[in-house]
C-alpha cells in the first residue's frame, strides 16, 4: 500500500472502529423498544432522536461530497432532527439503523476508492474540502461519547438499567 492509501484506509476505518471505544452498531444492538424514544433523565435527546440525527446528517455529507447536483435541502438544525422522540414503528428504527450502515459504507468507500485528492475543496461548497466533509462524519458517533446517552464505551448509561448488547443489569446491583 502507498502512503496515500493507508491514510485513506485509516480515515476510511474511523468511521467505524471499536479502537477507542464500542461502534454505534454494538451500542445500539438489543436495545428494547420501549427505550429507543424514551428521554433519559437530564439528556435532551431518546436514542433515536441521535440514531436519526446521525443517519440524516451522514446521508446529507456522503450527498455533499459525491453528487455534483447536490443542493443543500435540509434547514439547519430542524432538518437534522428527527421530529418525534420515538421510531413510529419497528421498520423505522430498522431503516434508520440500515440507511445509517449503507451511507457509512458509502462513505468508506468513498474515502478509499475515490480518485480525488482528497485535500481539494469541494467545488459546490464554500471552501469545506472532501477529507474534512468525512471527518465531520466520523465525529458525529464520535460525539455521542461526549455529550450523548453512552458513555466512554459506547455503551447506554442513561437509563435505570444498563444496556449492554442483550443483557440488562440494574445499576442499582453495581
Amino acid at each position: 500500500m502507498s502512503n496515500k492509501e493507508d491514510w485513506r484506509a485509516i480515515v476510511a476505518s474511523s468511521l467505524n472502529w471499536e479502537q477507542a471505544h464500542s461502534s454505534l452498531e454494538n451500542a445500539i444492538r438489543g436495545l428494547p423498544p420501549e427505550l429507543r424514544g424514551k428521554r433519559p433523565t437530564g439528556f435532551p435527546h431518546s436514542v433515536w432522536e441521535l440514531l436519526e440525527h446521525i443517519r440524516i446528517t451522514q446521508h446529507d455529507l456522503l450527498d455533499f461530497v459525491v453528487n455534483p447536483d447536490y443542493e443543500e435541502k435540509l434547514k439547519w438544525p430542524d432538518g437534522y432532527w428527527p421530529p418525534a422522540a420515538a421510531p413510529a414503528t419497528e421498520k423505522a428504527w430498522n431503516e434508520s439503523v440500515s440507511g445509517w450502515k449503507k451511507d457509512r459504507m458509502a462513505l468508506e468507500r468513498f474515502t478509499t476508492e475515490s480518485k480525488l485528492d482528497l485535500t481539494t475543496k469541494i467545488p459546490r461548497g464554500t471552501g469545506q474540502t472532501y477529507l474534512r466533509t468525512v471527518l465531520v462524519a466520523v465525529t458525529l458517533v464520535d460525539d455521542l461519547d461526549d455529550g450523548g446517552v453512552f458513555d466512554g464505551m459506547g455503551v447506554l448509561v442513561a437509563f435505570d438499567d444498563l444496556v449492554i448488547s442483550d443483557h440488562v443489569v440494574n445499576l442499582a446491583d453495581t
